[in-house]
């Protein structure tokens, strides 16, 4: 296998340090939340889930109960009682 070539930009020696250069393991720190931030994002995530779901399912059985309702009205006549009586079943 043969040398790989040599890069003409290179002098040798590291790059003097640019103002305002951080090393990656600084930046790196800097760049990830704390444990504390990470909870509160999640609870956040799940809170707003919450608030979003919860009116959407209630709405969807609602729907449920009231189609179910009136498909058994279209039977035949049927009393409150009975509908519920069918649906404790």
């Amino acid at each position: 296998m043969s040398e790989p070539t040599p890069n003409p930009y290179d002098a040798g020696g590291p790059l003097p340090a640019e103002p305002g250069f951080r090393p990656p393991d600084e930046a790196y720190r800097e760049a990830v939340p704390d444990d504390a931030m990470a909870v509160a994002v999640a609870g956040g995530a799940t809170l707003l889930t919450a608030v979003i779901e919860i009116p959407l399912t209630t709405v969807m059985f609602s729907g449920i109960l009231i189609t179910y309702a009136e498909r058994r009205g279209a039977e035949g006549p049927a009393s409150t009682r009975q509908l519920v009586e069918e649906l404790a079943r």
